[in-house]
């Protein structure tokens, strides 16, 4: 199930975070991050990989969820298969504020 963090609403409506030019970068993270709408980004814990910047410009709004998991899935291809077996699913948040945005796991993409 998806995990919408408290604050993504909020900084949308108030322009903290540009939904029409995002520079969002992506945390692929393990089984041992548990989200919680309450978290800030110090509280995600787990990472595998970093991927800064990854959605740009209008990504947010013109993609849906399953194309912004094909998209990090293709670049999840370079990291080593232990890692990518690992992988529990994904944070996105805004680079310039450091707000979270959402965790979507991957196996609810995968299995339906």
């Amino acid at each position: 199930m998806t995990t919408v963090y408290n604050d993504y609403y909020t900084n949308l409506e108030t322009g903290v975070i540009a939904i029409d030019n995002v520079n969002f970068s992506v945390q692929v993270l393990d089984e041992s991050y548990v989200p919680d709408a309450a978290h800030r980004k110090s509280a995600v814990k787990g990472v595998i990989k970093t991927y800064p910047g990854l959605l740009r410009g209008t990504d947010i709004v013109t993609l849906t969820m399953s194309e912004i998991v094909d998209k990090i899935k293709s670049r999840m291809q370079e990291l080593d298969e232990a890692y990518r077996v690992g992988a529990a699913g994904f944070v996105v948040y805004d680079i310039a504020t450091q707000k979270l945005c959402f965790y979507e796991p991957f196996d609810r993409i995968e299995n339906g």
